[in-house]
């Protein structure tokens, strides 16, 4: 991958990775492969299920925003964007394009 992609300077260090980590440190320690599959994992999921985790996570061009942020974006309640997120997550810990080598 080509160094300085989404802004950053990089040369593919291998960070490790867990969705319940701080994905901001994934685009910046800049593992473009694992970043890549979060990417294709995120095309597999609902569009309310994959916007809600954007959103949340601030991933893609989105700004990460606050239960309540995205609950007003949707109309929908807070318990509604807990619940997608809960459930996105789920589907995400079980695909095969998150599995980081050796653990």
């Amino acid at each position: 991958m080509p160094n300085g992609r989404r802004g950053c300077d990089c040369s593919g260090n291998g960070a490790q990775f867990s969705l319940a980590s701080d994905l901001d440190t994934l685009e910046n320690e800049c593992d473009w492969d694992l970043l890549d599959r979060l990417y294709d994992a995120l095309d597999a999921l609902p569009y309310r299920l994959r916007r809600t985790v954007e959103l949340r996570f601030g991933l893609g061009n989105a700004e990460q925003m606050s239960l309540g942020q995205v609950a007003q974006a949707f109309q929908v309640t807070d318990q509604t964007i807990l619940n997608w997120e809960t459930e996105a997550l789920a589907i995400l810990r079980e695909l095969p394009q998150l599995e980081v080598p050796g653990e």
